[in-house]
């Protein structure tokens, strides 16, 4: 019988709280490319342009940053996982503006960009470990 055998899986990645850091950050960054690597402006017929991103790829982004709050939540706590997760996907952004922005405001978006991140995976984690939500009877 293994170490492992009879646990579930929470407690395995409890256990390895480095391995479940560096997946939320790797996985964050993934999460802002993977979504948002089609840019595309629409110009309507009244003239009004919108772009680059569409509402699917926002909510697409929000809700698989939203799972992985919830299970980083769950093995390394709240505000970890909150700061780990805002690296990452500010980490994702930044990188693309860095390639393609010659303004240097990529800087200031990539800010804002953590600060949003940070403070909404706040608000997830937070719902998510409320009484009643807890891995206990699983």
């Amino acid at each position: 019988m293994t170490p492992t055998a009879g646990r579930r899986p929470l407690d395995a990645l409890r256990a390895r709280p480095n391995l479940v850091t560096v997946a939320l950050v790797v996985m964050s960054a993934i999460t802002w490319f993977g979504w948002f690597a089609r840019e595309e402006y629409v110009t309507s017929p009244e003239g009004n342009v919108s772009g680059p991103y569409v509402a699917w790829q926002v909510l697409g982004a929000v809700l698989t940053l939203a799972v992985l709050v919830v299970v980083g939540a769950r093995t390394l706590g709240v505000p970890l996982t909150a700061t780990w997760v805002a690296v990452g996907f500010a980490g994702g952004f930044g990188v693309k503006g860095a390639m393609t922005d010659d303004t240097g405001l990529y800087l200031v978006g990539t800010l804002l960009v953590a600060v949003g991140t940070f403070v909404g995976a706040l608000a997830v984690g937070w719902l998510a470990s409320l009484p009643g939500r807890d891995d206990a009877h699983a």
